[in-house]
């Protein structure tokens, strides 16, 4: 379980940061701003601003959405909504505990619900991928963070509104639910179901209408979702000497993860931000800190943002 106000609770979250407070009742609730790089950035200030204006538009008592429970714009723009300490589903997916049949069907199935709440509300995500398909303690799925001001920084820091690509959430979704299910256990029949579910219609239209049906027939068979599997406990250990390390960054072709990396090493090193992002994208940003420490923190900060990282000594030859 997360601790409140932990500081480094999502390490992919710039511009944003994010503290976990408990709120009425004992229930933990995130609160997210601007981190301290970015606090004076008008853009930035803009794009959350816009984050908080869409997402206040979901009502409190939706199920397949994340509503706001709280927000402000002084002295900084701020949000606070739920915290879900099962994390999302990209944490399943990193981790490959791939979902069964049930699980996978109850993903879907609220997945479209989400939709089609969004667009009841004339609304559009943008970014309805794994990493803001939340679940819950009741092992459904709730689809939070739309409007998300990370998805604008990832394309360069322009504000687009959801939706203007010409893509569709729906079809957003579709593209990365196939390869899922068909990572999933093959010899589950309700696996190769949805598969066939997902694969086959010739429209958009003609595959959500096959996942709704399909949702609805077997509804018996949906199985609540479970959460990533914990890393294992090897007891208390004496924390190791402090090593010098070289921390080497990329080579990474991925355009959201290599900016987000470069924007935040920018920060620490005072460097031109494109500079670091084309070393990044040749595997030759490397950088020293301290093992363990602000190494592993700058480690996990890139793995959140799928940049590969590599860790050595100091000094070491590449």
């Amino acid at each position: 379980m997360t601790s409140p106000r932990d500081a480094s609770v999502f390490p992919s979250d710039a511009p944003l940061a994010g503290e976990v407070t408990v709120g009425p009742g004992g229930f933990p609730r995130l609160r997210r701003r601007l981190d301290e790089p970015w606090r004076g950035d008008l853009r930035a200030r803009q794009l959350l601003l816009a984050e908080i204006e869409a997402n206040s538009r979901v009502p409190l008592a939706s199920l397949p959405l994340v509503p706001l429970l709280s927000a402000g714009d002084a002295p900084e723009p701020w949000l606070q909504r739920e915290f879900f300490e099962r994390g999302t589903l990209a944490h399943r997916i990193r981790a490959a505990a791939w979902p069964t049949g049930g699980e996978l069907l109850t993903i879907a199935s609220w997945l479209v619900a989400a939709a089609d709440e969004l667009e009841s509300l004339g609304l559009a995500h943008g970014d309805p991928s794994p990493s803001n398909v939340f679940i819950t303690p009741e092992g459904t799925v709730r689809l939070g963070d739309l409007a998300s001001s990370r998805a604008a920084f990832a394309a360069g820091g322009v504000a687009r509104k959801p939706g203007s690509d010409g893509r569709t959430d729906r079809g957003r979704m579709l593209r990365w639910l196939l390869p899922l299910a068909r990572r999933c256990d093959g010899s589950d029949p309700l696996v190769r179901t949805l598969v066939g579910a997902l694969a086959g219609g010739a429209t958009e239209e003609m595959q959500v209408l096959r996942l709704r049906r399909l949702a609805e027939e077997r509804e018996a068979e949906a199985a609540p979702v479970a959460a990533a599997p914990a890393r294992p406990s090897l007891g208390p250990a004496a924390p190791p000497e402090p090593l010098l390390v070289a921390v080497v960054a990329g080579p990474a072709p991925d355009d959201r993860g290599t900016y987000l990396a470069a924007r935040h090493l920018a920060a620490l090193t005072g460097r031109p931000v494109p500079d670091v992002r084309a070393e990044i994208r040749a595997g030759t940003a490397v950088f020293e800190a301290l093992y363990p420490g602000a190494a592993t923190e700058l480690a996990d900060r890139f793995a959140g943002l799928n940049v590969p990282v590599r860790i050595r000594r100091a000094g070491a030859p590449a």
